[in-house]
């Protein structure tokens, strides 16, 4: 559950994706919200994809980001996940920090 928010980079390695979603991960995180008397953690999981030339639209790249979104769900929520560049029905997703290619124009 939850809401779901897209932001797209133009130009952008996979790698400076990942330092972006973790920073905006720890912002939100380290932002308690007061709620009555008591004090609230929020936390956010982000899924990563990046373009590669054999995505065949926007809905293809999307799936990939969601795909890894949920691996970062499943891995116990708060977390960043990136997908692996690679067209494909079985997607694979790779861990924090690794290099998953670049965008395209």
């Amino acid at each position: 559950g939850g809401d779901e928010f897209l932001i797209v980079l133009n130009n952008c390695n996979s790698e400076d994706a990942f330092q972006l979603a973790e920073r905006i991960r720890t912002a939100v995180e380290e932002d308690l919200l007061a709620v009555l008397d008591d004090e609230v953690t929020i936390t956010v999981s982000v899924g990563i994809a990046t373009a590669c030339q054999e995505d065949s639209n926007a809905l293809d790249l999307i799936g990939k980001a969601d795909t890894a979104l949920y691996e970062a769900k499943k891995d116990g929520g708060n977390k960043v996940r990136v997908a692996e560049e690679k067209p494909s029905a079985n997607l694979k997703l790779m861990g924090e920090g690794e290099n998953a290619g670049r965008f395209t124009d």
